[in-house]
């Protein structure tokens, strides 16, 4: 299974410098890559967001859908009103037409599987009580303060990796993160009884993600 929220093409401190054109780049070739090594029957989910007058969501769809994938789902991520990007602002001050700028509340996490999808195992249950507060298609829940709880300015919130996690994958199953980040994704598979996999190249994140995994396990990571 892969669970990953890339880059969001949206100017962020982390990829300054970057161009469209190398952000497109940057998704094509993670996707081609992680789709060739997803085995059959896996599940690759992607949590992306709109910037305005770009269309990151149907890029991510483009990607996946070039690459083989099977579109299964996909799920709203509803943040509480206050918590989007505010660039509503600008209307109050200005209610003139055609000058409609929404508060941007909504994330989209695209769902796809490769190949033949694997059958429901009756004794792999998960919880319940988790599915259900989000048995729709829209989850509603707040982000985090990215840099100062998990030292990254796109972490996302526990929250989201575990619904996925639980919902489509099974004990010891192999979870890939091709953007590791801070760790959230292999810090919720350590919960979960899940193998992580991830990649991260910039060397302040990977502290992060090796310094949360200490304190949860309280072990010291092996370096190769």
């Amino acid at each position: 299974m892969v669970v990953t929220s890339p880059p969001y093409d949206n100017n962020e401190e982390y990829e300054k410098g970057n161009t469209r054109e190398d952000w497109k780049i940057l998704i094509d070739s993670m996707t081609e890559l992680t789709a060739s090594h997803l085995s059959d029957g896996g599940y690759f989910t992607v949590n992306i967001w709109n910037r305005v007058g770009l269309n990151n969501i149907g890029y991510c769809i483009y990607a996946l859908e070039n690459n083989g994938l099977e579109f299964l789902r996909r799920v709203v991520w509803k943040k509480p009103d206050g918590a989007g990007i505010p660039s509503h602002g600008h209307t109050h001050k200005n209610p003139i037409g055609l000058n409609w700028h929404p508060m941007m509340v909504t994330e989209e996490i695209l769902i796809y599987y490769k190949g033949n999808k694997r059958e429901p195992i009756k004794e792999e249950k998960f919880d319940t009580v988790l599915f259900s507060d989000y048995y729709t298609d829209c989850w509603q829940f707040s982000g985090v303060h990215s840099d100062k709880k998990q030292g990254h300015p796109a972490a996302f919130p526990d929250l989201l990796p575990k619904l996925l996690i639980s919902f489509i994958s099974i004990m010891n199953d192999i979870v890939y993160e091709p953007f590791i980040g801070s760790g959230t994704t292999l810090t919720v598979c350590e919960n979960l009884n899940r193998k992580c996999y991830g990649v991260e190249i910039e060397p302040k994140y990977v502290a992060v993600t090796l310094e949360r995994w200490h304190e949860m396990t309280g072990e010291m990571p092996e370096l190769i």
